[in-house]
């Protein structure tokens, strides 16, 4: 049988003192924390206070500051007086079942913001080590040139050094996956030292793609010093300029009358 709310003078194996501290499970889930604990009115009228604290968001910049900050000074003062709270609104055993209970609650929270912690950087780290093909893929570049840049860039991070477009051309046609990409019924050819030629096996006077790259020095968006044109059937389609961190930009090229 439960303690009575109005003696709370003392519990049974310990004092008013022992209740006392910050309570990180009334900080973090302050609702359900107060559903839980005998506080929902309280609760309820910090749930009211925070949401009509929302219409501050109308001020531009300043206005969702302020109220992340009022949210965080609510949330401080509930996690102040979550203990006292709890002790006054709740029957208990003794001083061993409420700090039990609370100390659950605080685990919970911990485990949770190590969950949120640990799925930051997972993806983080997920995003940065992904294959960069699939970020191309995504784009809404020419796919057989954004495979193709793809493919680049990952092979600079392992460990190859293009110094111009020729290189880039060289490992292009001699890649398995990027020349798999064009097909049974066509083949590749250089054209020139740094392009590619994509035409027709049975007929090679017809030309599906004309891939010319650029590579001087270290990629860089602002310089533009790296590149992959696209020319398709001889008219030419996209230009896109990436960087070693495999950002991009397409230009699309229009054909001069």
């Amino acid at each position: 049988m439960g303690i009575v709310a109005d003696s709370r003078v003392s519990l049974e194996g310990g004092s008013i003192a022992d209740v006392s501290g910050f309570n990180w499970g009334a900080f973090a889930f302050t609702y359900f924390w107060g559903l839980g604990n005998g506080s929902l009115e309280k609760t309820i009228h910090i749930l009211l206070f925070e949401i009509f604290g929302t219409l501050l968001c109308i001020i531009p910049i300043v206005g969702p500051l302020l109220y992340f900050l009022i949210l965080l000074i609510m949330r401080i003062k509930v996690g102040i007086n979550g203990n006292q709270w709890a002790y006054e609104n709740r029957a208990w055993y003794n001083i061993k079942d409420f700090t039990e209970t609370q100390k659950r609650y605080s685990a919970i929270f911990v485990a949770f913001l190590v969950l949120m912690v640990v799925a930051f950087f997972t993806g983080i780290f997920s995003a940065k080590n992904a294959p960069t093909i699939n970020k191309y893929n995504s784009s809404n570049v020419a796919t057989p040139a954004a495979r193709i840049i793809g493919e680049i860039i990952t092979a600079e991070k392992s460990g190859n050094n293009f110094k111009n477009g020729t290189d880039v051309a060289d490992f292009v046609l001699e890649n398995s996956s990027v020349v798999k990409m064009f097909g049974s019924n066509s083949f590749t050819s250089k054209k020139a030292p740094n392009s590619i030629r994509v035409v027709s096996k049975n007929s090679p006077q017809i030309e599906y793609f004309n891939f010319i790259f650029l590579k001087n020095g270290k990629c860089n968006l602002k310089n533009k010093n790296c590149s992959v044109t696209t020319y398709r059937r001889g008219i030419p389609a996209t230009k896109i300029y990436y960087d070693d961190m495999g950002r991009i930009k397409e230009v699309k090229l229009v054909r001069k009358k």
